[in-house]
């Protein structure tokens, strides 16, 4: 029996359908046509569908989830992970990446029903690839009955890091962490690549959260930015963020650790240019949170074993994030 629809999708802006296909979303109309005409690295990253899972209460005894992956991937696995009463129960990898192939992952659970007649079950969806879902299916005379979406509402917005990159687990993400432990409805706006940039957000923006994390800087320096030119842009992207959002709780989180972070280039080294943002933060009256001391400064806490956090470094953000967050 096929339950898919719009309202089982948790952690979205919007799910667009397609010829019976649904693909849920993380950003407006206006922010996916800024990253298509933009890049077309950021056009993929943005159909990830990173933090967005599938959320429900239900007596089925099996989950089968029919999808295709479309719009291109920007690494190379995509889990599906399984969660049952709030913990993590399994993790199946797509068996293929190449786009419009039809797949099928299938999750048992009936062993997980013995001495329960109903789970809470939740499906976070892989933040490496595009995904577009074709059918949900359970057993018959069964249901699968959607749950409401929390009070509070987190954003985080960033780069591929935020977004998840290396972690192999979508659950195990700093965002998906830190909005589970604080109960909060997520939406992950960060863009794999990406910079301070003023034109990636939307004015109109409909979702409004109660905390919002910023966690930019380390692309802007790697590519060689000036420090002027870095500065310039911090300054009006932070700048309108208060303006959208200015009932929000912003944080912004300084570039964290990288293997190379003391090599020099345009900008100067990595710490020149988080004494900038510092100093906007400051004209702001932002508060700011060391990236340095979120993340051990070691490489095996890095899928690449330099810049991009694997499961176990998303960790240690997430937890040392809750310490500081005030809420």
């Amino acid at each position: 029996m096929n339950v898919l629809k719009k309202d089982i999708f948790h952690n979205c802006i919007d799910v667009k359908v397609l010829n019976n296909k649904m693909c849920p979303i993380r950003f407006s109309n206006k922010q996916m046509d800024f990253y298509k005409e933009y890049k077309e690295s950021f056009m993929i990253r943005s159909f990830c569908p990173s933090g967005i899972c599938i959320k429900g209460k239900t007596n089925s005894t099996f989950l089968k989830i029919k999808f295709s992956i479309e719009k291109g991937k920007c690494r190379e696995w995509a889990y599906f992970d399984l969660v049952i009463n709030g913990i993590l129960a399994e993790s199946s990898l797509a068996e293929v990446l190449e786009e419009g192939i039809k797949q099928t992952i299938t999750f048992d659970l009936s062993k997980y029903l013995i001495n329960k007649d109903e789970l809470d079950v939740t499906i976070y969806l892989p933040h490496s690839v595009g995904i577009f879902l074709h059918e949900i299916d359970i057993s018959e005379q069964s249901y699968f009955n959607n749950v409401s979406n929390a009070d509070k509402k987190i954003m985080c917005y960033g780069d591929s890091i935020t977004q998840g990159m290396n972690a192999k687990h979508p659950s195990s993400t700093y965002p998906v962490l830190l909005s589970n432990y604080y109960n909060m409805e997520l939406i992950n706006s960060a863009i794999g690549g990406f910079v301070f940039d003023e034109d990636s957000l939307d004015e109109n923006s409909k979702f409004k959260p109660d905390i919002i994390t910023v966690a930019y800087g380390t692309n802007d320096w790697n590519k060689n930015y000036t420090i002027i030119d870095i500065e310039k842009e911090c300054y009006k992207y932070l700048k309108k963020l208060q303006t959208i959002y200015n009932k929000s709780k912003i944080y912004v989180i300084s570039p964290f650790w990288r293997a190379d972070f003391y090599e020099k280039k345009t900008a100067g080294t990595l710490f020149d240019v988080i004494n900038i943002i510092n100093k906007v933060c400051q004209v702001l009256e932002l508060e700011v949170l060391n990236g340095f001391q979120l993340i051990p400064n070691m490489c095996e806490y890095f899928g690449d074993g330099k810049v991009h956090p694997n499961d176990e470094g998303f960790l240690h953000i997430a937890y040392n994030l809750s310490k500081k967050l005030n809420y």
